[in-house]
């Protein structure tokens, strides 16, 4: 059987919990913060280019390339892929109890977006929940489809995030051309010299203005995002919405085929995980050779990481998701495995514990350790924070039936207090 035809099988429509997508949940929600601890912990202008701030040593660029090439985009995009094969068996529970499925999903999405615009402008910037709501509001005109349809859609939808991005860089090039013109006006210079720094141009004055703001007090940072950048939850959804989209898409298709459900032989998910390891880290391999020969030109780097990374983070994810389930089957029933799972669980309630534990550390409010950081030592406290998240969660799904956030999203979306303990 192709890999193709394989993906587009739809054995089953059971709705009843999975435990396979629950401990995918657990594994992404932890993996993400690889990523995230850099947003908490330094300029903007880092996460494009380790270049752009405090790379003085080597481990530093090994830990950047390490995130390039195999987390940064890949577990957002296993979050979103969940994300979809969870709003789906949302809907098909609702249908199956006779409620109205549409009334319930537009609401659960409009609490969401209630909750990630909170998160953003009291906790941090880098907030997702708003684009998974207001994608996940159209997505559900299409859940009906069978698998083949939904990923030619997904597929539709890559494509077009691809062409955005690609526009954007085309006119970030001719921006940079146009600012380095004979006799270019100060309007042309200034345009160029902010797009730079929006890609990671070392020692900006966006830099320098991000140091200040968050090692400031929690009033003028939660001014500066409710305010002064009210917008940026909306250019996310912009910039993200198609990639996120079909990701959605993609997770409906391989919950209907079985893939998410954990129903594949080990040799299918071999194949996956063969193929998206050796198409995509192959590919993502060539593109950091070529942001390491170009001496991480800021340019080459954002472009890289914004366009042309994009055709291989979704086979690299399928790899993760395929290797994560083939890891499943051998500790089913360890406590390892119940952890993570409960994890996934929890998921949304972890997200933002990140958030609580996060913001205190590093801006200036708390511990004020924004910018003080190598990159290398900002990794270290992910450990910990993985610890919290595994010792808290089973202990809590043991005496509950939801996590905290999740019960409240529920019972806000039901418009009724929901059973919360056990027995």
């Amino acid at each position: 059987m192709s890999l193709l035809n394989a993906m587009v099988i739809a054995p089953q429509t059971d709705t009843s919990r999975l435990r396979t997508l629950d401990a995918l949940r657990g594994v992404a929600v932890m993996g993400i913060l690889l990523m995230n601890i850099f947003s908490f912990a330094m300029p903007s202008a880092a996460y494009f280019n380790p270049r752009a701030y405090r790379a003085d040593n080597v481990i530093d660029y090994a830990v950047w390339s390490f995130n390039f090439i195999l987390i940064d985009s890949k577990m957002r995009a296993l979050f979103s892929l969940l994300f979809g094969a969870s709003m789906l068996l949302f809907i098909e529970r609702a249908d199956a109890s006779g409620l109205d499925s549409i009334k319930l999903h537009v609401r659960r999405m409009g609490w969401l977006f209630l909750f990630g615009a909170l998160h953003y402008a009291l906790l941090w910037d880098g907030d997702v929940l708003t684009l998974y709501a207001a994608v996940g509001a159209i997505a559900f005109l299409w859940h009906w489809l069978e698998p083949r349809e939904l990923i030619k859609l997904s597929i539709g939808l890559t494509l077009a995030s691809f062409l955005l991005w690609a526009s954007v860089l085309y006119s970030f090039h001719k921006a940079d051309a146009a600012g380095l013109a004979p006799r270019a006006s100060v309007e042309a210079v200034e345009a160029r010299q902010t797009n730079l720094a929006n890609l990671g141009e070392p020692d900006s004055s966006a830099i320098a203005d991000e140091l200040d703001l968050f090692k400031s007090g929690y009033r003028e940072i939660v001014t500066a995002r409710a305010f002064a950048d009210w917008a940026k939850p909306f250019r996310q959804i912009v910039s993200y919405g198609f990639e996120t989209l079909g990701l959605i898409f993609l997770g409906m298709a391989l919950l209907k085929n079985g893939f998410l459900r954990g129903e594949w032989s080990n040799p299918a998910y071999w194949r996956v995980v063969g193929w998206g390891y050796g198409v995509g880290i192959g590919g993502m391999s060539i593109l950091w050779l070529i942001i390491w020969r170009s001496g991480f030109d800021v340019m080459t780097t954002g472009g890289t990481v914004l366009l042309w990374s994009l055709p291989f983070r979704i086979p690299i994810m399928l790899g993760h998701a395929a290797l994560i389930l083939i890891t499943l089957r051998l500790l089913q029933g360890s406590l390892v495995a119940q952890r993570i799972e409960a994890v996934g669980k929890t998921a949304f309630s972890n997200y933002i514990l990140m958030s609580l534990i996060l913001a205190p550390i590093f801006y200036g409010y708390g511990l004020g350790l924004f910018g003080a950081l190598f990159r290398w030592e900002a990794y270290l406290l992910v450990i910990p924070i993985w610890a919290v998240m595994l010792l808290w969660s089973k202990p809590w799904m043991a005496q509950f039936r939801h996590g905290p956030l999740e019960w409240l999203w529920r019972s806000l979306t039901r418009q009724e207090w929901v059973p919360m303990r056990r027995g």
